[in-house]
């Protein structure tokens, strides 16, 4: 029961691309079941509660973009419902000391795992394909992608948990591309120290290992592998390393088939976007800024 809400999130993005009345229906079953749940006295045990807790927050989430594409991305709805939703993680996140527990055998009470089920809602809510993120919002998404990938690869490392299936594949995957959309939606002059910071650049180092592993461990999982492998190879991350921002002609070409083999599979629509904005970025979008 407690593995299948966290499963449960990892597969929606799938479904949503796949078959959004059948993600929609389970967003409205959760939603449903938290509103039972507070009248009618909440779960007997305190941690699995907190992590359905952030399933319906999740869901709040999805419901927010929905929203959101339906007025044509209105900047004051937007900015609205990311203070509020946000707040929200952020009081979630404050929980996770009192409620997570490092005995229990169930993935999702640990304390790491709940980090990474709030810095992954955090990029969900402030990644979609409706929307180019802003300079805060990036700001944002480092840290979170960043500290997801750091938490992800300590379980892995550090701790008996075994997240080696296609689901977190694709989240992981998802968050790499997140991590370096980053650097190529900032120009130099606009970013902050956290860019350069040592855990944000372990970080992009921990991206690449988890997909190493898990094409070490899938054939078919390869192409992420290359995927993050290319695109990271002339991502700007310091200055002065690329920096008209853009992929040359041979890489560009490589990406453009990698995205298109990517679009064929079940990866989420947002992250495709966030690749083909990266290929695709014209040079003055850039250089027009130094």
């Amino acid at each position: 029961m407690k593995h299948s809400y966290v499963l449960y999130e990892y597969s929606s993005v799938v479904w949503n691309r796949r078959c959004p009345e059948i993600a929609s229906a389970w967003d409205e079953k959760v939603w449903d079941k938290g509103t039972l749940l507070a009248f009618g006295g909440g779960f007997d045990d305190a941690n699995f509660e907190h992590a359905f807790t952030i399933q319906r927050i999740q869901a709040k989430i999805r419901r927010h973009w929905l929203q959101l594409e339906k007025m044509n991305g209105q900047p004051e709805y937007r900015a609205q419902s990311l203070q509020n939703i946000k707040a929200e993680l952020d009081n979630w996140k404050a929980m996770i000391p009192l409620v997570a527990s490092n005995v229990n055998e169930a993935t999702v009470c640990h304390p790491i795992s709940m980090l990474m089920l709030y810095n992954y809602s955090i990029c969900c809510l402030y990644q979609n394909e409706i929307v180019v993120p802003t300079l805060d919002d990036y700001s944002i998404l480092l840290a979170a992608a960043g500290e997801n990938a750091r938490c992800f690869q300590r379980i892995q490392v550090h701790q008996p948990m075994i997240l080696y299936t296609w689901d977190w594949l694709y989240s992981q995957f998802t968050i790499s591309v997140i991590l370096l959309s980053c650097f190529w939606g900032t120009p130099y002059m606009y970013r902050t120290t956290a860019y350069q910071a040592p855990d944000t650049l372990q970080a992009v180092e921990d991206c690449e290992l988890i997909l190493a592993r898990f094409a070490q461990r899938w054939e078919a999982a390869e192409i992420y592998l290359e995927t993050f492998q290319l695109i990271l190879s002339e991502t700007p991350i310091s200055f002065p390393h690329n920096p008209n921002f853009v992929l040359s002609d041979p890489s560009k070409l490589r990406a453009i088939n990698l995205i298109q083999s990517l679009e064929k599979g079940k990866i989420p629509v947002s992250v495709i976007v966030m690749l083909k904005r990266i290929v695709n970025q014209p040079v003055a979008e850039h250089t027009q800024m130094y």
